[in-house]
């Protein structure tokens, strides 16, 4: 248990403990004795089970927080390695693209329209490293988090 936990419990049973005494002394005006002892164990058992009942309450509570803890951990995950998905596929788009320019320079070499797809190819190419760098900067990342 976390020490606020503890120091609420103190709290609970101290406040338990505060407000029995006034029945205690409601109890000790009657001159029964088998009254007075019925009526505290009475009083003893609800006090217990009420301490019972807040210790559960707090060990739901922490669980609950725990397994928050637990499900935002493993959704920041899912977002990291879909992202790490999308790079990828990104990546493999650029490279089919880079290889189709490829064929179109070479079946356009030595023509004017020739020097415009070797641009458009230098760009695609520029933006397939720009991806291959961020793939291999958010994979070691990745892997940095899972450590």
């Amino acid at each position: 248990m976390s020490k606020i936990t503890i120091i609420i419990t103190g709290l609970v049973i101290a406040i338990i403990i505060i407000l029995l005494l006034p029945f205690h002394n409601f109890i000790s005006q009657f001159k029964n004795d088998e009254l007075q002892q019925w009526i505290a164990c009475i009083y003893a058992v609800t006090a217990w089970l009420s301490f019972c009942s807040f210790i559960g309450v707090i060990y739901t509570v922490s669980i609950q927080f725990n397994e928050l803890k637990l499900s935002r951990k493993a959704q920041e995950k899912q977002t990291d390695y879909a992202r790490l998905n999308a790079l990828t596929i990104l990546n493999e788009y650029y490279q089919t693209e880079y290889n189709r320019q490829l064929l179109i320079i070479k079946s356009l070499q030595g023509m004017e329209g020739g020097k415009k797809a070797t641009e458009k190819c230098l760009d695609t190419l520029d933006l397939l490293h720009e991806t291959i760098t961020e793939i291999e900067k958010y994979h070691t990342t990745l892997c940095k988090s899972k450590t």
